[in-house]
């Protein structure tokens, strides 16, 4: 599946892992900002849904800027402070 250069941040969650430059992925990831194209490969079916972001709200969100991601992506069960920021975020 072709990445397309969006210049976006990306939060992508997917049923099957797979691979990107050569470098496996998780369920869930943050890709960076995509200024070259690249593609995600993943050999089986799979369901994949992408909420695309502009690049202030990845520091609020996430802890690490945009820009530190440009290119590249960080599979999101590798941080531990993400996982507590979830579970402590109160919705009501």
């Amino acid at each position: 599946m072709p990445l397309y250069a969006n210049g976006c941040p990306t939060l992508v969650f997917q049923t099957a892992l797979g691979k990107r430059s050569r470098s496996d992925t998780g369920y869930l990831n943050l890709h960076g900002q995509t200024i070259q194209p690249e593609t995600l490969l993943i050999k089986q079916p799979f369901t994949l849904i992408a909420f695309f972001m502009l690049p202030h709200i990845v520091p609020s969100l996430f802890g690490v800027s945009a820009g530190e991601l440009t290119d590249s992506y960080l599979d999101l069960s590798e941080i531990s402070h993400f996982h507590r920021h979830i579970i402590d975020t109160k919705f009501f």
